[in-house]
């Protein structure tokens, strides 16, 4: 009896060894192609994957900063229209995400995430940046907005690294984080060893696929998505960090006071496209933001959930291109160009390709 005990054990172990390290599914040619058209560079001795292109439009740098568990790839239906209307189009992988490195930090919060981007766009020669984001990566643009307000109200010293923001648009997501509260999945992945666990040994590709399906709304996405974005997941063992990961969510109710804040008072034009069959943007949260911003800035997509960008992607751009169109006549491009970045560490692709965003462009974007 103990040694069939012990064997069903043994098996166990091994089914969830063999689980848990068992090569990631391979890309799509049209995600490696989307891979190859990227660069990587150094932050804090970890490759970040990005994405930089000119663009056919004689005005605006677009930065693109995506949600927990997403990537670059995400951008890839309204990649084309906004590549017609803009100047520049820039979108990077969090640590953690998409294609970068994923290192088993104890915790990934809002500041590690707002570094990233300043350094980013400083390295890049990016000072004026109009910022368009989903899901977690609204909580990083608000920390980036409450940074922008400390150096123009000179809480902080505005000297060094400099990111003037002239416009921020958000795809869904709680903006608002006052009232914020966290999922029983995020809950359960906080707590120390059970959310490695469910991570390493539970967490598979159908629950991954139940839960992003949950997400949208009438549009649902396809099983090559799925698959392609589980890939993505999977890739440098993310899936073995999400629970670190997900500490932004405390993150963002520890910091809601100063993140809430900076979007309530901030000058910066704003704007909301948000699907009314979210079901992370609560009616609390659509109310807010006419209180707090205004009603003219709010765009309500019918039948839409958690992803506009990918479930209606010809309305964002058409609603996003409408947006910039309006703020045009009052923004100044500012008179002071980026320092000079000290050091560059550019790596090329995986595959060692010269890619597009390689391209040599000017250093200070047009408004």
């Amino acid at each position: 009896m103990n040694s069939i005990l012990s064997t069903i054990g043994y098996s166990a172990v091994g089914a969830a060894a063999i689980y848990a390290f068992y090569p990631a599914p391979g890309f799509s040619l049209s995600i490696e192609k989307w891979r190859a058209s990227g660069s990587y560079k150094i932050f804090r001795n970890y490759k970040v994957f990005y994405r930089d292109e000119e663009g056919q439009g004689e005005t605006g740098t677009v930065l693109l900063i995506s949600g927990f568990a997403q990537s670059t790839y995400d951008w890839r239906k309204i990649w084309d229209g906004l590549i017609k209307s803009n100047r520049r189009i820039v979108a990077i992988d969090m640590l953690g995400c998409g294609f970068s490195d994923k290192p088993q930090f104890p915790k990934y919060d809002l500041a590690l995430h707002a570094d990233l981007y300043e350094f980013m766009m400083y390295e890049l020669g990016i000072q004026d940046v109009h910022i368009l984001s989903c899901d977690m990566g609204n909580n990083v643009a608000s920390e980036l907005i409450a940074r922008y307000e400390d150096r123009v109200t000179g809480k902080v010293n505005s000297k060094g690294r400099q990111l003037n923001i002239k416009s921020l648009c958000i795809l869904n997501g709680r903006i608002f984080t006052g009232n914020a509260e966290i999922g029983q999945t995020e809950k359960l992945l906080l707590i120390p060893y059970i959310g490695a666990f469910i991570c390493r040994y539970v967490f598979g590709f159908s629950m991954y696929a139940d839960t992003v399906s949950k997400l949208y709304g009438q549009i649902k996405p396809t099983l090559r998505d799925l698959q392609g974005g589980w890939a993505i997941f999977r890739f440098n063992h993310g899936n073995m960090m999400a629970n670190k990961f997900c500490y932004y969510t405390l993150d963002r109710l520890n910091k809601a006071d100063r993140l809430t804040t900076a979007i309530h008072k901030t000058k910066i034009p704003r704007y909301f496209i948000c699907g009314n069959r979210d079901p992370h943007v609560a009616e609390d949260i659509v109310n807010a933001w006419k209180q707090y911003v205004s009603e003219d800035s709010l765009v309500e997509a019918d039948g839409v959930g958690h992803f506009p960008h990918l479930e209606k992607p010809q309305l964002v751009v058409e609603k996003y291109n409408n947006f910039r169109e309006s703020i045009k006549p009052n923004l100044i491009e500012s008179k002071v160009d980026p320092m000079p970045p000290k050091s560059s560490h550019e790596v090329p692709a995986s595959n060692g390709s010269t890619s597009s965003s390689s391209i040599e462009v000017k250093k200070s974007a047009k408004l």
